[in-house]
């Protein structure tokens, strides 16, 4: 079995745009996330990510469209390529990331410190030029286009993964699946 699933034009143009719009309607959330990450993760000062962490409540105007037509149809992929359907979205990041922008290698389940996410799962809002996503142990990489899904297991070492250099600004959507009691 693949470690790593990309599934290409996952979603619809409307659904990317109307996402993208709502992250470009509310600067101060990822600013100021953008540079509490810098300092929890310790990355260094020329990372300028634009990273909101929202609870739903903070993205009510378009609960609906995500939940319909991301969470739910992501919950679904992962069933059926991993045969595992008790899995729910527990946690998400709506994510803009400014020219200039790296993420340093890691594995999204901390190295146990989130135990509970067992899937990941990265939705791109838009295609630019540079940005490609590398997974070194696995000798993987894949420049995402707009709608591309890519589904990798969270606690998996190999899966450690890592973008060097980000030229324009990349919207996206990563999202991590734990057993349902911590759903959001």
């Amino acid at each position: 079995m693949n470690t790593i699933h990309v599934i290409n034009n996952y979603t619809d143009i409307y659904t990317m745009d109307s996402i993208k719009a709502f992250i470009d309607s509310r600067p101060e959330d990822y600013i100021d996330y953008g540079l509490r990450q810098i300092q929890m993760f310790g990355y260094d000062e020329s990372y300028k990510d634009g990273s909101s962490h929202p609870d739903l409540s903070r993205i009510a105007p378009i609960e609906d469209l995500i939940r319909n037509k991301v969470f739910k149809p992501v919950r679904e992929t992962i069933a059926s390529i991993y045969g595992d359907g008790d899995y729910d979205i527990s946690n998400l990041w709506i994510s803009k990331q400014f020219p200039g922008s790296k993420l340093n290698l890691h594995i999204d389940s901390d190295h146990g410190n989130n135990p509970q996410f067992m899937y990941s799962a990265i939705l791109y809002l838009n295609t630019i030029d540079s940005g490609v996503l590398e997974f070194p142990d696995l000798n993987f990489e894949y420049k995402p286009n707009a709608g591309d899904l890519v589904i990798f297991p969270s606690q998996d070492p190999l899966t450690g993964h890592k973008i060097d250099y980000i030229g324009d600004i990349r919207y996206s959507m990563p999202m991590w699946l734990s057993p349902s009691k911590y759903a959001l």
